[in-house]
């Protein structure tokens, strides 16, 4: 059954001589290979096939009813943004305190998060109870013969 199968395929595909090409590649059967993909077509975008990318142009710019891709205006700064620029000289005034020493050294130790300047210890030791349920729990796992799985279910 192989023999004949492998005499069909020939009569489609030529007698299978393997021949190794200018790029190295070992080739069998016709020298037609519209079939396969093209040295081009390997290096295109993988998300495409061979054919290009045009299996996701459906024709949804139609469907879709708005416009996409169209310029933004710029309309300059926002208006609460503006106002709240304008409003700070009279908060300043109003509170006697002003807002010039941002960046400054002081600023910064003022400001401060005090919780930085710790030395947290991340990987502290277990604490003895729980060294002893992990000790208990393997030496019940060794006598059973069975490992517990926990389940979140």
């Amino acid at each position: 059954m192989v023999e004949a199968n492998i005499a069909e395929t020939e009569k489609m595909y030529g007698q299978f001589v393997p021949v190794k090409d200018e790029d190295g590649l070992w080739r069998v059967g016709k020298e037609d290979h519209s079939f396969l993909q093209t040295t081009n077509a390997l290096q295109s975008d993988p998300i495409c096939s061979s054919g290009g990318c045009d299996q996701y142009k459906h024709g949804l710019e139609k469907l879709r009813g708005y416009p996409i891709n169209y310029s933004v205006p710029n309309f300059g700064m926002d208006r609460d943004i503006k106002d709240s620029l304008s409003n700070l000289p009279v908060a300043e005034g109003i509170v006697k305190a002003n807002w010039s020493d941002f960046g400054t050294e002081e600023s910064k130790e003022r400001w401060s998060n005090p919780a930085k300047k710790v030395d947290y210890n991340f990987a502290p030791k277990l604490d003895g109870d729980i060294i002893d349920s992990h000790k208990n729990l393997a030496d019940t796992e060794t006598k059973m013969n069975h490992k517990y799985k926990l389940s979140l279910v």
